[in-house]
């Protein structure tokens, strides 16, 4: 729930109107923040209410004493922002004892999540004070399983015949601007039926009386009042046209048009955002004492000090605080605007489920097409790092993938905080790799002294005397370039989420050689993924690891490009001796191969999505043409003639 430029926009024509007078109260339906970040929102309120300083409004109930709220009430059951914990699908004052009434209520995308909507709207019009003003703000069309339910205008307008609400006006925001609602603006702007888009009510309670529950009005008569709509009236809002009171400095429809551009010219110039999700005070240490130094190292955060950008960090409010107290925040604040997202822990909650949700709060913020970094509280970034991806997105890629070593956290913390410099090169960095591995790793080294395994390989490699060379199954995805209105992320521990945005092998830039860049995952000695370092591995056993790695379903297409071509990560000059390890890897990768082409294990099924049809025709390409045309030939051989024309039209699109 996020008050975003358009609420922002109507808020102050609101009081501008004189519906609201000094003194008034307010009570919020969900404790809202600012959309889609607290930099963009505090210039909107700026440039909207003329405040001269508004880095003190950090909340909307800072906004609302500042245009003169005496009160400010909010209801959620997350308690946020001191919030009444009050489940708004029961009767308020039943189940609670709540009479309060107020000037102005807020509904800003609150009620879509709740199922009683009865009840729900019951409730609005119980806390509306006689003459109070009501303002919902709700999906309209779009908005994929974003709530419970999509809302239409002749709602807002069959609840003000039943419930003598006066109506001020309807309105539709879209990309985050404001415009007067008319049943015929969607067609006239070419608005898909896809797009997101909000409609927006502005009512005033003018009886004090029970809630009725309204008829839909396309039934002419309403609760026997003698309303009557016109025959061609019925079913739409144009019955309710011709009222007398309007709304000044709503944006203009040009707007729609003049700034729209596609997503390859927005890929060009991206706005960045850098994402991480941090919680627990341990993770908090760590961020400020190794994670985010390294950001702002040389040729990291600062290549980005002079461009469009935000740092989102998704936490809670102890550790907000714990970060804002850092000198390196200071430090980062001065580089770009930092906005603050917060989330609620839930019990016994998954450590990769929690990333994955918090990940997609921060998400729900984003707002335009924009390269995306996605950061983690526990990872240290070489220097330069950070440059090479913007070099790499500026090029036209949609992706950046860097391979990474888990490394022991206590140790490796400790010999880099003992150092006099912190921001180390990659070349340093692997160094210390080498010397704090984690048994995770360890088990992936097919020529370590105990023949240590692990159950789900991130990767296969053999330890050189200054680095590795190896085939990585899966790499940290440090950039994706995302639309707007970005997919959510389905899971963290896989990280497949960069195979929703591309189309070929071509729009990824995967790291191959450490020379640009490496990244150290500091990991707790204790840590195993749920599945244990076990001892004695054969050859056969690291082979039959990654048959179980394939049968987990994920899109193999995406992770065999990334094993395809080998990664070389070393503490200086290559070694001379990494091709005699590659012939020691390639002894396990090789029957691993043979096995997915004899079984076919890879196909994904339909529901899995189409990561296959987008990546095989750019993979054909590459030294495993030859797999995949045989898996091709294999695949006609088997489908019926229609699933023939469907697969070779998918094909075909993609050449």
């Amino acid at each position: 729930m996020g008050i975003g430029p358009h609420a922002i926009k109507l808020t102050r024509i609101i009081r501008e109107s004189g519906l609201l007078k000094d003194g008034f109260s307010v009570i919020e339906l969900g404790s809202q923040d600012f959309a889609p970040t607290m930099p963009a929102a505090r210039k909107m309120i700026k440039a909207e209410f003329g405040y001269d300083n508004v880095d003190d409004i950090s909340a909307p109930v800072e906004l609302y004493r500042k245009m003169g709220a005496a009160r400010y009430d909010c209801i959620d059951l997350d308690g946020h922002r001191g919030a009444h914990v009050f489940d708004l699908n029961l009767p308020l004052d039943e189940a609670y004892g709540f009479t309060d009434t107020f000037d102005f209520v807020t509904n800003h995308g609150t009620t879509e999540h709740l199922f009683n909507q009865m009840v729900a709207f019951e409730n609005v019009h119980k806390l509306a004070a006689t003459d109070g003003l009501i303002l919902h703000a709700l999906p309209f069309q779009g908005y994929q399983n974003h709530g419970m339910f999509n809302y239409n205008a002749s709602l807002f307008l069959d609840l003000s015949i039943s419930n003598d609400y006066e109506v001020f006006g309807l309105f539709l925001s879209v990309d985050d601007k404001l415009f007067a609602y008319d049943e015929d603006f969607l067609s006239r702007n070419n608005i898909s039926t896809t797009s997101d888009v909000l409609i927006m009510a502005v009512m005033r309670k003018t009886v004090d009386r029970p809630f009725e529950a309204p008829y839909d009005g396309r039934y002419f008569r309403m609760h026997g009042k003698g309303d009557v709509a016109p025959l061609e009236s019925v079913g739409s809002t144009r019955r309710f046209g011709g009222r007398e009171f309007t709304f000044t400095g709503l944006d203009d429809e040009k707007s729609l048009s003049e700034d729209g551009g596609t997503e390859e010219e927005a890929a060009d110039q991206p706005v960045t955002q850098f994402l991480t999700p941090i919680w627990g005070m341990a993770y908090v240490e760590r961020y400020l004492s190794v994670t985010l130094p390294s950001q702002l190292s040389k040729g990291n955060l600062q290549a980005y000090a002079d461009e469009p950008a935000v740092y989102t960090i998704v936490t809670q409010a102890p550790e907000m605080e714990a970060i804002k107290a850092s000198p390196h925040f200071k430090t980062l604040k001065a580089l770009m605007p930092v906005e603050f997202v917060m989330h609620e822990p839930l019990d016994s909650e998954h450590a990769y489920v929690r990333m994955t949700r918090c990940y997609n709060i921060g998400l729900s913020h984003h707002r335009g097409r924009s390269a995306c970094f996605f950061l983690t509280a526990d990872d240290y970034y070489s220097a330069s790092l950070f440059s090479m991806a913007k070099k790499a997105v500026a090029s036209g890629k949609r992706v950046v993938m860097v391979p990474t070593i888990r490394v022991v956290a206590e140790s490796f913390e400790a010999e880099l905080l003992s150092n006099d410099e912190i921001h180390l090169e990659a070349p340093d960095v692997v160094g210390m790799m080498l010397r704090h591995e984690h048994p995770m790793i360890t088990a992936c080294v097919v020529n370590n002294l105990n023949r240590d395994y692990h159950e789900l390989p991130s990767q296969t490699i053999y330890r050189l005397p200054n680095g590795y060379i190896g085939r990585w199954n899966v790499m940290h995805p440090l950039v994706v370039v995302l639309p707007t209105n970005p997919k959510p992320i389905r899971s963290t521990v896989d990280w497949n989420y960069p195979a929703l945005y591309v189309s070929k092998a071509a729009d990824i830039h995967i790291v191959r050689d450490s020379d640009h860049g490496a990244i150290a995952s500091l990991t707790e000695w204790h840590y195993d993924q749920d599945r244990p370092v076990r001892r004695n591995a054969a050859r056969w056993r690291r082979v039959r690891n990654l048959k179980d790695w394939i049968d987990t379903g994920w899109p193999i297409n995406f992770h065999l490009l990334q094993m395809d071509e080998p990664v070389h990560i070393h503490a200086g000059p290559r070694d001379p001796g990494a091709d005699a390890g590659m012939r020691a890897v390639d002894a396990v990768w090789k029957p691993f191969r043979r096995y997915v082409v004899k079984h076919e294990t890879f196909l994904p099924p339909a529901t899995k999505g189409f990561t296959l049809y987008l990546l095989t025709p750019a993979v054909q390409a590459s030294k495993v043409g030859l797999f995949f045309r045989r898996i091709r030939i294999v695949r006609h051989r088997k489908m019926s003639t229609l699933k023939q024309r469907v697969y070779q039209s998918l094909m075909n699109r993609f050449r």
